[in-house]
């Protein structure tokens, strides 16, 4: 018996020892939660709950501004302003220029999902949000 005790006593400590490694990894996680990234000379903060992650199709409300959305350098026009399916703030045509499956959207006739133009912003952070799933997976 006492020898049951004493293996009791060490799954205890190993089950401890785990619990503090499994918290340390829960706080990395959550600080992946809030990672910056750039492009180009702009910081932006990652955001998990992003909306866009969960989008079913073109976001209806549109976001006009002044400067591009993404670079932030090239100042825009009613002609020029280029709106992001995704998020719908206003980019240029460099900022814009690329399509992509809407995350929780339905197929259609064709049998296929149905995509969006997206801006070099939201693009990156789908591209942020895999390699976050894909290392919390590794941990």
């Amino acid at each position: 018996m006492v020898e049951t005790d004493k293996e009791a006593l060490l799954d205890t400590d190993v089950s401890m020892e785990m619990e503090a490694e499994i918290e340390e990894i829960d706080e990395e996680i959550k600080s992946f939660k809030m990672n910056e990234f750039k492009i180009g000379n702009q910081n932006f903060i990652f955001n998990a709950e992003d909306p866009i992650f969960t989008c079913t199709g073109e976001k209806k409300e549109k976001r006009e501004l002044n400067d591009c959305g993404t670079c932030k350098i090239v100042s825009l026009t009613k002609k020029t302003m280029v709106f992001c399916q995704f998020c719908g703030d206003a980019n240029c045509k460099d900022c814009c220029n690329k399509n992509r499956f809407y995350p929780r959207a339905k197929l259609d006739n064709n049998g296929e999902k149905p995509r969006g133009r997206i801006c070099k912003l939201c693009d990156r952070k789908f591209l942020v949000r895999a390699i976050l799933l894909e290392s919390q997976a590794k941990v």
